[in-house]
């Protein structure tokens, strides 16, 4: 008991009240390399950077030209982890995951001392899972959006936090499949 008492003053003793944070980013493909960008544009120091500290953490690829979260971040210097050696997360405040394809442990879920967040690529819960954009092209939608919900360990829908929603103003050309 004493010993979960002193690892719990230990992460909050590390745990930042305010920004700048530091993010632990888990991703692979185009969609995830949007959020990474944005993250990385947080830590530009012209205004109050948002994101001090930025690491990635990917999956092993067997693509010559490698997962796009990847090639992203060694364009941009960003220290990039292949999974599942992410190496120690204790230094990180949040977790942001887009399209990483894992799931995480409850252990690594419960190191980050402001949670996990996910970004989904659909306005759920209609195409919840694997595959919501394409799921959306496929059957038409008219509306579409990202949701950005907290991953929670040993729960699939956990709190949401607000979704965006496409604007009504958006087209695209229809898609001649």
């Amino acid at each position: 008991r004493g010993r979960a008492r002193a690892t719990a003053a230990a992460g909050e003793a590390r745990r930042r009240e305010k920004p700048p944070w530091r993010v632990l980013f888990f991703g692979t493909d185009n969609f995830a390399t949007e959020a990474l960008r944005a993250l990385r544009a947080a830590r530009e120091p012209e205004l109050d950077p948002l994101v001090d500290r930025l690491e990635v953490v990917t999956l092993p690829s067997q693509l010559p030209k490698g997962h796009a979260v990847k090639n992203y971040a060694e364009q941009f210097q960003l220290p990039v982890h292949l999974w599942p050696d992410i190496g120690p997360c204790e230094h990180f405040d949040v977790g942001v995951v887009a399209s990483f394809g894992r799931l995480l442990s409850e252990d690594l879920i419960l190191k980050f001392p402001y949670g996990v967040l996910n970004i989904h690529p659909s306005y759920l819960p209609r195409w919840r899972g694997p595959a919501p954009i394409i799921h959306t092209v496929l059957h038409g939608d008219t509306v579409t959006g990202v949701t950005i919900m907290q991953i929670r360990p040993k729960r699939y829908s956990s709190s949401f936090i607000p979704k965006y929603r496409t604007s009504d103003h958006c087209s695209f050309p229809p898609l001649v499949l």
